[in-house]
């Protein structure tokens, strides 16, 4: 009797483990019925083959390293620049009642703008190049505002 709970509390371990890798292989076996049977065009959905010998060209170039690292100073730059005026803006607001009352309103009006709809807007303001995909929005800083005031 014990012998059959235990075997059945390690069935359960296994799929519970292996459920991740039962979704992966599904997806997977989905792309590559996709491409053999051309349910989709193979320009928007290449095959794995294709895939894995683009990725084996630019890896061993080096290109993908330099991507990897160009985007990832790009994003690092973004931060930077949103986290650093959202503090300074939040900070300012938090500590100054009359920055607060000038500036408070459209801030928070700001903050219900979904953060997706300011890309385009920042590509608009600083260029198509990479200074209008650095800026991240400071609108974090009514975050900083808010606990500064003490109402997080």
């Amino acid at each position: 009797m014990a012998a059959d709970t235990l075997q059945v509390g390690r069935l359960r371990n296994v799929a519970r483990h292996w459920r991740p890798f039962a979704a992966f292989a599904a997806v997977f076996l989905l792309w590559l019925a996709a491409v053999r049977f051309e349910w989709v065009d193979p320009r928007f959905l290449p095959s794995p083959d294709a895939v894995a010998a683009r990725a084996g060209t630019e890896f061993t170039t080096g290109t993908l390293a330099f991507d990897i690292s160009e985007s990832l100073r790009r994003n690092l730059t973004g931060f930077a620049i949103g986290a650093s005026t959202g503090l300074l803006l939040g900070l300012l607001l938090g500590f100054s009642r009359t920055a607060e009352r000038i500036v408070g309103p459209t801030l928070l009006a700001f903050r219900r703008i979904a953060l997706f709809a300011w890309v385009p807007l920042l590509s608009v303001w600083f260029g198509g190049a990479d200074a209008g995909r650095s800026p991240s929005s400071p609108l974090p800083g009514s975050n900083r505002w808010s606990s500064t005031r003490g109402r997080a």
